[in-house]
């Protein structure tokens, strides 16, 4: 007394079972003789895939030794390490428009440029780039130059 999902099983597992395939057999003397080498090259490569995979996963006596050993232990105490450096304080300096707002930022020494949405709010801050002040070039100028007579041709 089987149901129909017991009998559906069954068939299912029925059909699944493999079944060994059968050999092709060759057709000629030449054919058996190719199938033959083709057979004993992967065999030959299997085989030896799998002892240098052996030889790779099963370590050697001395390199195993030596990553066995602990270390001897020392009289001497461990150096003391530094203890660490206190960052230095940042100072902000927050400039503000004339409605009140941020309108850039100097932490450090670097200045912020603050940039806003349409609705007003902080989205982001630019770091402004600005080149130094440079001196003064120093223009050469003839001596003549400087003496100027309006009614005297140069």
């Amino acid at each position: 007394m089987t149901t129909f999902k017991l009998q559906q099983i069954l068939r299912r597992t029925e059909r699944n079972r493999a079944e060994p395939a059968e050999k092709a057999q060759p057709a000629g003397d030449l054919a058996s003789a190719i199938s033959q080498l083709i057979a004993e090259q992967v065999e030959a490569r299997v085989s030896e895939a799998l002892e240098r995979q052996r030889d790779r996963l099963q370590p050697t006596g001395p390199r195993l030794q030596s990553l066995m050993r602990t270390p001897a232990p020392s009289s001497e105490p461990a150096p003391r390490t530094p203890a660490p450096s206190m960052p230095k304080d940042l100072t902000a300096l927050i400039h503000r428009d004339a409605k009140g707002r941020a309108a850039w930022i100097e932490i450090g020494g670097l200045r912020f440029d603050v940039q806003r949405n349409e609705l007003g709010r902080i989205t982001r801050m630019v770091q402004r780039e600005e080149s130094p002040v440079l001196p003064p070039l120093e223009i050469p100028f003839k001596a003549s130059a400087r003496e100027y007579n309006p009614g005297e041709p140069r």
